[in-house]
């Protein structure tokens, strides 16, 4: 079924790439790197898409994970050289919450509570003045401090809100794996993943909730919702 899924797939992006369709071969790019987020091929036409869209931001990050993949890549090498300024960018869009303050500085834990508590507020401003962006690198500037539920909730959320669902998608499924049973994370993915056009992937998110929260209302109205659409 995947190899299926990737001809096909393979096959809509050159329908895409000949009809100089760049936002349906931007989208493809996507359901490409969910299928396959272990692969440069998805990340490069996510590339090619954003750099035809003149969204610079989103093709350097695209163009650096193909480096993580094919550090030589020819592509990606001629375009931090054509562009060297959003190689800096490209890194700073990519950071992680594992790249959290060095552990070296020896800050006590109430000390990284508070200052985590801080960016916490200050994101809260940022998304009330609805600058998403700033909003989301202080919400993971607390996550980074603490390992906050609300954080890395809000977090995700800011992501999806700015065009970077898939990132978002990729920190709720990191965090969850290591966190099983959070509830709130699942729910944003699930909400996430059906947004983007997921929904088998979100369903499951949802039924996982349930396993953890039977009575959890939000994952109820969601499959309610689901499966009244698919009657209609």
């Amino acid at each position: 079924m995947k190899e299926y899924l990737k001809d096909e797939l393979k096959t809509r992006v050159k329908e895409a790439l000949l009809s100089r369709d760049w936002k349906n071969m931007e989208r493809w790019a996507r359901q490409w790197i969910i299928m396959e987020p272990n692969s440069p091929e998805g990340f490069r036409w996510l590339a090619r898409s954003a750099f035809a869209l003149n969204d610079f931001e989103r093709a350097s990050y695209a163009y650096n994970r193909v480096m993580d993949f094919e550090p030589q890549n020819d592509e990606a090498k001629r375009y931090f050289t054509e562009y060297p300024s959003q190689k800096a960018n490209a890194f700073e869009e990519r950071k992680k919450p594992s790249e959290a303050p060095d552990p070296a500085q020896k800050i006590s834990t109430k000390d990284k509570s508070l200052v985590a508590e801080k960016e916490l507020e200050l994101a809260k401003i940022y998304e009330a003045l609805f600058q998403f962006s700033h909003a989301a690198n202080a919400y993971l500037r607390s996550f980074q401090w603490k390992k906050s539920q609300s954080a890395g909730e809000s977090y995700a959320r800011s992501l999806h809100k700015i065009g970077r669902g898939l990132e978002s998608i990729r920190f709720l499924r990191e965090q969850l794996y290591e966190f099983p049973e959070w509830v709130k994370g699942r729910l944003v993915l699930g909400r996430t993943l059906f947004e983007l056009g997921h929904s088998s992937d979100a369903r499951r998110e949802w039924q996982a909730v349930l396993a953890y929260d039977p009575e959890n209302k939000e994952a109820l109205e969601f499959l309610r919702g689901h499966y009244t659409s698919l009657d209609s």
